[in-house]
């Protein structure tokens, strides 16, 4: 599977629900999340934008993804909403240090 397989296939409303009992302190915490993957193609304005803004040449790009999250918890606790943007790259030679890292699409199809 290439990442634009995964992105499409990842993009989509999930939602996502915990409860954490915390038994020393006699609490209990839940909260649940609606999470919303939107697949942003290699020409997607957001995405030519924030490999301009790390100067990274937009061709080296594979794609990107937006995620945004409205979390809800319980026992008088804030929202939590916002949005986050991530941009795939091809491998090779990056302009801006804080582009170290590398993914891989095991036999499992999950992203490592």
């Amino acid at each position: 599977m290439e990442i634009q397989e995964f992105i499409e296939l990842w993009a989509g409303l999930w939602f996502a629900q915990r409860t954490s009992y915390q038994l020393n302190e006699q609490t209990i915490d839940n909260s649940k999340a609606e999470l919303t993957v939107v697949s942003l193609g290699i020409d997607h304005p957001e995405v030519v934008q924030l490999c301009q803004q790390y100067q990274v040449e937009p061709s080296l790009s594979q794609g990107g993804i937006k995620v945004s999250w409205d979390n809800k918890i319980d026992w008088g606790k804030s929202q939590q909403v916002g949005s986050n943007s991530l941009v795939f790259l091809k491998t090779g030679e990056f302009l801006h240090p804080s582009f170290r890292g590398d993914y891989s699409l095991g036999s499992d199809d999950a992203l490592t």
